[in-house]
């Protein structure tokens, strides 16, 4: 065989495969896409966070930062985060008189993550409330995104006492607040009554831009332009996993949580049900009321799958959909919790418009309607 006939089938093999692989990414991306570096890293170009002293995250006091999302689910826009951190005006110490004060504690739900800060529930809420009342009150919106139970007792405890409140309300959003953000938070300090005063992520970290990222990052995502490959992915799942990594574990968590017969969460939901009674000890000290809302998630609202806004990848009955709440109901009940679950009042409305097409969170009209059924619930706290 001539050289140049050896460099021509070189050519050729080269050429078919690159055309074979090609085919075979245009194909996948088509009708069955993979969840790729894209679609899960950063969630958010958002570099407003930091280390926290106790709770592994925190925002930057005095921070001005935009909020752009990876999907085009909402317009990028400016976020102000006062000298507490919070995205909040500044808070008036100590509370001027005759002024009833709310404080809201939870997660990205909370903090209105893709929504104006006068569009979220919280901001609402006050402005219902003020609207009904003949003494003023004011809200206080300590939402943090990627926060759980830990952090919402940590922070009443630690900062949130500080600011004076008459109510807490404490948003429970059950979709991740247990099989992710409890599961996965190491309590490295705890105080007298085995409550945390310091904790750390397992699989999450703040990078040195300010962004949030996974940690630590599957190999399918190491890859620079790889691991953008639909194809490259699909093939890097189907490799052994490393010796004691479990690449299901997050997914099958996600579903335990609402299978009755699966007890992998016992652990994480005794500790969240602690939480909840060391936030009700906190507001009993104080003379405080205190309302737990149910955060309820896109998927009890339908039957189809949509795993990147649910991370759960399989459809549920309804009464898989009702467990946790009706476990969690059971329980703040017990306790002498008042709760407010959203899930009865968003299903009167059109409860798939309150969400974004392309993101797991509340739009404007989903903290319109959380605004109305709260400023309902809470006007008889208040008189």
């Amino acid at each position: 065989m001539t050289q140049t006939k050896l460099k021509s089938k070189i050519f050729l093999l080269l050429t078919s495969t690159l055309l074979t692989l090609s085919v075979a990414e245009l194909f996948l991306r088509q009708f069955d896409p993979q969840i790729t570096f894209a679609d899960i890293v950063p969630y958010y170009d958002f570099r407003c966070f930091q280390k926290g002293d106790y709770y592994w995250i925190d925002l930057m006091p005095n921070r001005r930062c935009t909020l752009t999302p990876r999907l085009p689910a909402f317009p990028p826009h400016t976020v102000d985060l006062n000298s507490l951190g919070l995205r909040n005006p500044e808070i008036t110490l100590p509370k001027p008189q005759n002024t009833n004060r709310i404080l809201f504690i939870g997660d990205s739900f909370v903090f209105g993550l893709g929504v104006e800060e006068e569009q979220t529930f919280v901001r609402q809420t006050e402005v219902l409330l003020n609207q009904q009342l003949d003494h003023p009150l004011e809200a206080i919106n300590a939402g943090l995104p990627a926060a759980g139970p830990s952090y919402y007792y940590m922070y009443l405890d630690q900062e949130g006492q500080k600011l004076e409140p008459d109510v807490v309300v404490v948003g429970f959003y059950l979709r991740n607040d247990v099989a992710e953000n409890v599961l996965n938070s190491q309590w490295v300090e705890v105080n007298a009554q085995g409550l945390p005063t310091k904790t750390t992520s397992s699989i999450y970290y703040v990078d040195p831009t300010g962004n949030l990222f996974p940690a630590p990052l599957p190999f399918k995502y190491r890859v620079p332009i790889l691991r953008s490959s639909h194809l490259f992915v699909l093939v890097a799942d189907r490799l052994p996993p490393p010796p004691g990594h479990d690449p299901k574990k997050f997914i099958s968590n996600q579903i335990c949580f609402y299978k009755k017969s699966c007890s992998s969460l016992n652990e994480a939901k005794a500790k969240t049900k602690i939480l909840f009674q060391g936030i009700k000890h906190l507001t009993d000290a104080q003379g405080q009321k205190l309302l737990v809302v149910f955060i309820p998630s896109e998927l009890q609202f339908t039957n189809k799958v949509n795993f990147t806004k649910t991370e759960v990848p399989i459809p549920l009955s309804p009464q898989e959909k009702d467990y946790p709440h009706n476990e969690f109901a059971a329980f703040f009940t017990q306790e002498g919790i008042d709760y407010l679950d959203l899930r009865e009042y968003f299903a009167a409305k059109d409860p798939l418009s309150a969400y974004f097409a392309q993101d797991r969170h509340w739009n404007e009209s989903g903290h319109q309607l959380a605004a109305e059924a709260l400023s309902q619930k809470l006007l008889d706290y208040l008189r």
